[in-house]
């Protein structure tokens, strides 16, 4: 799989990033390529610690169909517990990674990551 870097910046809203990441999950398909695409929201690095946008921005990127997503800047155990359960009513495989996880790791480690 190559891993391929483009940008999609300044999206003033969750639908607007959305538009652009089914663009870009339209031009891979039509490529024929295996590539990654990560929907990435940047909020908490560049002063705007939105939670509800960032949480929407990365469902949006879910259902327009990218493989990964990284929302840097959020540094609380819950809300990174609360944006993998979110995720996981968009993409039902991330559930079943998050119940293999669960199902591997120890009790309390997933407690802690998962509540």
């Amino acid at each position: 799989m190559q891993t391929v870097r483009c940008s999609i910046s300044r999206c003033p809203s969750s639908a607007c990033a959305r538009v652009r990441v089914c663009a870009a999950r339209a031009a891979i398909d039509a490529s024929a390529q295996d590539i990654l695409l990560t929907g990435r929201s940047e909020g908490f690095i560049v002063n705007r610690p939105d939670f509800g946008e960032t949480i929407r921005r990365l469902v949006a990127f879910a259902e327009a169909g990218a493989h990964c997503f990284y929302a840097p800047g959020i540094k609380s155990i819950d809300d990174l517990a609360t944006v993998v359960q979110e995720l996981a009513k968009s993409i039902d495989d991330l559930a079943t990674v998050v119940q293999e996880l669960a199902a591997t790791t120890s009790a309390t480690n997933f407690d802690v990551l998962f509540g």
